[in-house]
Formats: structure tokens, sequence, C-alpha cells
């Protein structure tokens, strides 16, 4: 008697379910709108097999895009009121942070690749009681498939196939190469010439910037001095300043002008003309400030919202020592997290992220330059940095305007004790390259630039 055979039939396997997790995704990013960059880097529409969740995950990224802030009042205006009144507030509370809406999105996409397999087995299954399908044929697409899954896998865990890789790179050479024929600006000018010399053009796509120096030395100035040549060639800049409001972020970006003096503006003795003059220079530009972020979620969060709307270019942050880290956890270990999270906002954003710190006492005390050990709190700030630029009031500077610029540590460029000369005006609200105060264009630099010449300065 033969043996009877077990029969399988696809109801008793039906495809795996994600709604729940679909409708926690949308109120992960609600709750937690700077995790919404992971969210676009890890899904893709099609991984969502609710309508209305689709949806609603294509309307957070327009309202990403159209710069629009990301909160449930928001919501209700673009996104299906039934689903959130009954899916996504009582999700809410399961929301856990930015850890654990990652792991959702992971959850998903798990979803997702099992719901591929689930059909290609089908497709497999169908093609074998074919027979105009050869065995070799079948064998032959489940290799493929398995590759091609293989590829989406690793990349979602940061493992990639070299290839996939070079294939990146290539598209990335291609647009450099398009941008560099069209006379673009490929990185961010600091304004500095022999500092962009020395980076090879600015602050590249990525780039975690520190910009340390003790009290009263001029950094803020410098920010400013490099936010206005950056927003010069086009490129958007945010400001987060945590000590100053926006109205005198204004003034300071116009005493640097040369217009208008300090004590002209605080004894009202300014000329109308001198004022429109100054105001002109800068009411047309790209420029964003911002004083009320003062913790790093908010101002991640306001970093990548402008990001993906085309608003950010550059950001610069005044400074680590003010940023609110939401933590009780030890200052040290604190400060490890926010910059830590900083770079991966750069990196995630594509933009470059320039972090003012504070250097301890002790150079000042000691009489000397400053160094990388010499970062105040925490050597995770080294650490996280792709560039370290360290200032110190000039020794030779009789009158103390001028501001030596040590670059002490530079991954893409020059470092070590490379020095950059600045020079700045008598109420050190302006500076400029020592050494070459009038820069030719960004566009030409990129013709100067060998690396068997010593840098200039």
């Amino acid at each position: 008697m033969a043996k009877q055979q077990n029969t399988v039939t696809i109801s008793e396997y039906p495809l795996p379910d994600s709604l729940s997790t679909e409708i926690q995704i949308i109120a992960d990013i609600i709750s937690i709108p700077e995790t919404l960059v992971d969210a676009e880097r890890m899904l893709s529409l099609d991984m969502f097999t609710d309508d209305k969740c689709r949806d609603a995950f294509n309307a957070l990224k327009g309202m990403a895009k159209d710069g629009m802030t990301i909160d449930l009042p928001s919501a209700f205006g673009r996104i299906d009121r039934e689903l959130i009144q009954k899916g996504v507030i009582p999700m809410m509370q399961n929301c856990g942070g930015a850890i654990t809406a990652i792991q959702h999105f992971a959850t998903l996409k798990s979803f997702y690749i099992k719901r591929k397999c689930y059909f290609k087995a089908l497709d497999l299954l169908m093609g074998s009681v074919n027979s105009n399908v050869s065995a070799e044929d079948l064998i032959g697409q489940a290799g493929q498939f398995a590759d091609k899954l293989r590829k989406e896998i690793d990349a979602d865990k940061g493992t990639q196939h070299i290839s996939v890789v070079l294939n990146e790179l290539g598209e990335q050479v291609e647009e450099t190469m398009k941008q560099r024929a069209e006379g673009k600006v490929l990185r961010v000018p600091t304004g500095f010439y022999s500092l962009d010399y020395a980076t090879y053009g600015g602050f590249n796509a990525g780039n975690l910037v520190i910009l340390a120096a003790r009290p009263s030395v001029g950094k803020t100035a410098i920010m400013l001095q490099m936010a206005k040549a950056a927003s010069m060639h086009g490129k958007a800049v945010n400001l987060f300043n945590l000590e100053m409001t926006n109205t005198e972020l204004a003034q300071r970006f116009l005493f640097s002008t040369e217009l208008i003096t300090p004590v002209q503006m605080a004894k009202g003795e300014i000329e109308w003309n001198a004022f429109e003059s100054a105001s002109a220079q800068f009411a047309s530009k790209p420029i964003y400030l911002n004083d009320s972020a003062s913790t790093a979620d908010e101002i991640i969060a306001r970093i990548t919202l402008n990001a993906q709307a085309d608003k950010c270019d550059i950001a610069f942050i005044d400074y680590l020592g003010l940023i609110g880290m939401g933590t009780k956890a030890p200052l040290y270990q604190a400060i490890a997290e926010t910059t830590k999270r900083l770079k991966q906002t750069a990196k995630a954003c594509k933009i470059p992220i320039v972090l003012l710190c504070q250097l301890n006492r002790a150079s000042a005390s000691e009489n000397r330059s400053p160094m990388l050990y010499d970062l105040r709190d925490s050597g995770s700030i080294e650490q996280d940095a792709d560039i370290v630029l360290m200032l110190e009031r000039a020794s030779s500077s009789e009158d103390g305007r001028d501001v030596s610029m040590w670059i002490r540590k530079n991954r893409q460029g020059k470092a070590g004790d490379y020095k950059v000369d600045i020079e700045g005006n008598e109420t050190f609200t302006a500076f400029k390259d020592k050494n070459d105060p009038t820069p030719p264009p960004p566009e030409t630099w990129y013709n100067d630039f060998d690396d068997d010449k010593d840098i200039p300065f």
C-alpha cells in the first residue's frame, strides 16, 4: 500500500501580516520626527501593505520636504483621520525612542522580505509543474533571487558587496564631474582660503567639524564669517545659537560687513543707508537662524527636516556646552553620545556640521598652543570629528586682533602643525585670511590642489 502524501494548501500559510507594525511606524515618526531619516533609508513605499499607512508614510516625507513641523496636530491635516484616531494615537504609547523605532523599521523590512520569498516560492512552484521550464532554469532563478535578496539584507545592515559600493561611487563621481563642468562649488567654502586649501575645497558632506577656543578669542565671529562665505556661494546655512537670540545673531552678521559697529548700534547712531547696505548683503541669502532649539533631539530633528527640504547645506551649532543632553548620565558620557549623534546626522543628511566647543584652561595657563587633549570634558569629541580647528590669540599680535587657527585633525587633508593666520578688525567682528585676504573664485581652487606641494601658510 502506497504511503499517503501530506498536502499543504496556501490558505493554511497566509502572507505575513505587518499591519500593526506599519501603524506603529507612523506613530514612531510622528512622535520622534528625527527618525524619518532612518525610515527613508531603510523603507520604501512598497513595503507597506496597507494603503492608508502607505499614504501616511508618503505624506510624512512630503511634510519634511516642505519644511513642515512633523507633529500630531500637523498630521491630522495630511493623514487619514480614522487611521490616526483608531491606530496611531493608541500606538504612540509604545514609542520607546529612536532605537526602538529603528527596530520597528527593521521588522517591517523583514516582513517585506518574507513576502518576497513567499511569492518567489509560488513562482518556482508553478515553474516546477511546467514542462517547458527546465530544472536548470529553476535553479538559476532561485540563485539569482537569493543573491539579490542577500544584497538587500546586507545593505540594510551596513554591509555591502564591493560591487554595490563601487556602482554607487561611480554615480557620485559622475555627478561630481558634472557639477565641476558646470562650474559649481563642490564643497562648502569657509571664507578662509588657506583653510579651504588644506581641506581641498572646504568642508565636505558628512564632516563633523570642531571649532574650539577659549572664551573671547573670536570663535563665534569666525563661525559667522564661515557661514557668510557659505551663503555667498549659494549654500543653505543653518545656525543654532544657544547663547544669543536671532536678533543678536543678525546684528553680528551686520557688524561683519564693517558698515555698522556695535557702538553705533548701541547708541542708535546708525545711518539708515549703511543699515540698508549691510542688510542687503544677507537678506536674499539662504541663512536660517534658530534660537529655540536647545536640546540635542531638537537640533538634530530640525537639521534633518531642513536638509530634507533642501534648506540646509551646512549647520553651525554654538556651542556644545550649552546643548541639553536629555540624560542623567555623567557629562563625559552625555557629550560622547551627542557628538556621535551629530556625526551620524551629518553623514545621514550628507552635510557638514560645525560644532563650537570650549577648550580647557590648561593651554592658556601653560602658555602654549592648544592641542587635541585640551578639548573640554570628553575625548570622544576628537574621535568623532573629521576636522578639529583650534583658535588662539596670535603671540605676534600687538593689538590682540590676530588669531591663529591650528588644524589639529583633518581626515581628508593637511593637519598637525599647520595653521591659518587670521586677522581681525578693530571691533573683533570681522576676520579674514591674513595670507590671502582676497581669495580666488572657489571654482578655480581645484586646479591648485597638489599633494606634492606644501600648503602656502
